[in-house]
């Protein structure tokens, strides 16, 4: 049997809606570390991200760019208004 060989894609050759948070977030951290900044601030935005991601899920999203937009954005903020953390923690993940 032929082993077939992927080939990887460029980022225009690949269709951005359907890509998952998931995998945006991971590759927003590398893109941070390439840029220098320190490990707790990679750290601090993908944590950041990766709830906003679970938080979609939570609601019934399957966690693809396509379904990121402004009202989901606006219920993950109110959701984290409702929880009990500091208003400085909303915000910075606003």
């Amino acid at each position: 049997m032929m082993k077939i060989r992927r080939r990887n894609l460029k980022w225009t050759e690949i269709s951005m809606a359907n890509l998952d948070l998931n995998t945006l977030i991971s590759h927003f951290a590398q893109s941070n570390k390439a840029e220098g900044k320190s490990p707790k601030t990679v750290s601090w935005y993908t944590e950041m991200l990766a709830d906003f991601a679970k938080f979609q899920r939570s609601v019934g999203a399957t966690g693809i760019l396509s379904e990121f937009n402004l009202p989901n954005v606006r219920d993950f903020i109110v959701h984290e208004q409702n929880r009990p953390v500091s208003p400085y923690t909303v915000q910075g993940k606003a």
